[in-house]
């Protein structure tokens, strides 16, 4: 393997491994949804099933 990619794969494996550092350091988990929130994206999802384009 030539200098570049060693380099290369370095630096994209020392991203993945911050990624996974900061992770676990901040605890960050999955963003939690208001019932609001979560009301707009189901109706959003039933009234878009119909596959119908919007009469003007």
């Amino acid at each position: 393997m030539t200098l570049f990619g060693l380099i290369f794969w370095g630096v994209f494996a020392m991203c993945l491994i911050s990624a996974f550092y900061i992770q676990r350091k901040y605890k960050s988990g999955t963003p939690e949804k208001s019932l609001n929130q979560e009301m707009n994206e189901a109706s959003t999802r039933l009234d878009n099933a119909r596959n119908d384009r919007p009469r003007l």
